[in-house]
C-alpha cells in the first residue's frame, strides 16, 4: 500500500473515532438541582464533606461523555459583594 494511501486511511479512522466521542455540557443552578434536576454530585456532599455552605453556591457545571463518564465538574460560587 502506498504511503499516502496508508496515511489517508489512518486519518479517516482517526476522524471516525473522534466523531463518535461526543461530550455534553450541563450547567444547573442549585435551586434546579433541589427541584430534582440531574446532577452527578449529590448536594449533601458540598456542606457535609467539603464544609461549604450551600447558600454560597450558585451552580454546578459538568461535561459528560455519551457513556455517562464525567470529564470535568465545577462548583460556581456566588460572588461576594463588598461595599
Amino acid at each position: 500500500m502506498p504511503l499516502k494511501r496508508h496515511l489517508d486511511r489512518l486519518l479517516f479512522l482517526y476522524i471516525v473515532r473522534v466523531r463518535y466521542i461526543i461530550m455534553k455540557h450541563f450547567d444547573k443552578k442549585v435551586t434546579e438541582i433541589i427541584d430534582g434536576a440531574k446532577c452527578p454530585l449529590p448536594l449533601e456532599v458540598i456542606p457535609n464533606y467539603m464544609g461549604i455552605n450551600l447558600v454560597s453556591v450558585d451552580s454546578i457545571e459538568w461535561d459528560e461523555f455519551d457513556d455517562g463518564q464525567i470529564d470535568k465538574l465545577t462548583i460556581n460560587f456566588i460572588p461576594e459583594v463588598k461595599g
